[in-house]
């Protein structure tokens, strides 16, 4: 699969102090766990991924990276990953096309419809590794963020951080990156990020976020 924009924003956005243990639920080729070994030079990533032929792109591209030592590729479902130890950040861009036709393409399916992972599996599996003073970031889309919110609160996760994503300057937000914790807020931070101005054309604030990972912006 191609390396998406929510991957590239959810990598860039992504946001702890200096973690030490990273899990990226659902790797995909791996571009989040790259991204992320990048960012943090002290932190070991692990990356979980279902899909055989995904998984097996991600080990070959963490293989070629600067940084093989620190990233470990699990091709496993994530209800059955048990780590060592917990994670001090937890990253996941998950399958989100809940009512939308299917793919012909069975293993394309399994990466990217909620069939294979709903919500409440994967907060299930974030609340059982996250660390007691850690943070889980995902990007999902905006209709889904308040009903995604609510489950969270219910495995005592809180919103702490909310960027409404928005495709261009006159659009209304699509996407939502959110950064949860163990603390309760009053109110979570709240901020807006437009992708581009106009068509392939990035806005300063996109550019800003991600330019530490595009060769040509």
């Amino acid at each position: 699969m191609k390396v998406g924009t929510d991957a590239i924003m959810l990598g860039a956005w992504a946001i702890s102090d200096s973690p030490r243990r990273i899990l990226d639920i659902g790797t995909g080729t791996g571009v989040i766990a790259l991204m992320l070994a990048q960012r943090f030079p002290d932190a070991t990533i692990d990356a979980v991924e279902i899909e055989e032929s995904a998984a097996s792109q991600a080990k070959e591209n963490f293989e070629f990276s600067p940084w093989p030592a620190r990233l470990t590729l699990h091709n496993s479902d994530i209800v059955r990953h048990v780590p060592s130890q917990t994670y001090d950040l937890i990253v996941a861009n998950p399958p989100y096309f809940v009512n939308s036709l299917k793919s012909p393409n069975a293993s394309r399916n399994v990466a990217r419809h909620s069939g294979s992972l709903d919500a409440n599996a994967l907060l299930a599996a974030v609340d059982r590794m996250l660390q007691s003073n850690g943070t889980f970031c995902v990007i999902i889309p905006f209709d889904q963020d308040e009903a995604f919110t609510k489950m969270a609160e219910e495995r005592g996760l809180f919103c702490k951080t909310r960027c409404r994503v928005h495709p261009t300057p006159d659009k209304s937000p699509c996407r939502s990156l959110l950064a949860f914790g163990r603390e309760p807020l009053s109110e979570p931070a709240e901020s807006n990020l437009t992708v581009e101005i106009e068509r392939h054309q990035y806005s300063d604030d996109y550019r800003r976020l991600t330019q530490d990972f595009y060769l040509r912006h």
